[in-house]
């Protein structure tokens, strides 16, 4: 089974930003859920009903893989999110892979150490 890689890298007053690597596949999305929104399928977690799924992009072929995810603060819901990268090798959807699910502590004054949870 193919993985997509999704790291926490920084935030500032509007956004969170990561960076991924969805290694040979073109197209991904980012999704946004809650936990009661991720289900384990074969052992996997995977958030299946999220409340925000992105629109799909294209990445280059220059990128490599590597790609970054701006993510405005605006979407988070609660003071806890949870955040999971998705692949594809096409656009219709085929040859999915698929990032651990991270946990976003979305609180005031939150440090930015304690921020990301990714266990």
């Amino acid at each position: 089974m193919a993985l997509a890689l999704l790291t926490y890298q920084t935030s500032n007053t509007e956004s969170l930003i990561f960076r991924g690597d969805i290694g040979t596949n073109q197209f991904y999305v980012f999704a946004l859920g809650q936990i009661g929104d991720i289900n384990t399928e074969g052992g996997v977690p995977i958030l299946k009903q999220p409340y925000y799924t992105a629109a799909i992009r294209k990445l280059p072929e220059e990128a490599l893989g590597r790609l970054e995810l701006v993510i405005d603060k605006h979407l988070m819901k609660g003071d806890k999110v949870f955040i999971q990268l998705f692949s594809f090798k096409s656009e219709q959807g085929k040859g999915m892979a698929f990032s651990d699910i991270l946990q976003i502590k979305n609180r005031k004054n939150e440090s930015r150490r304690n921020l990301i949870t990714q266990d």
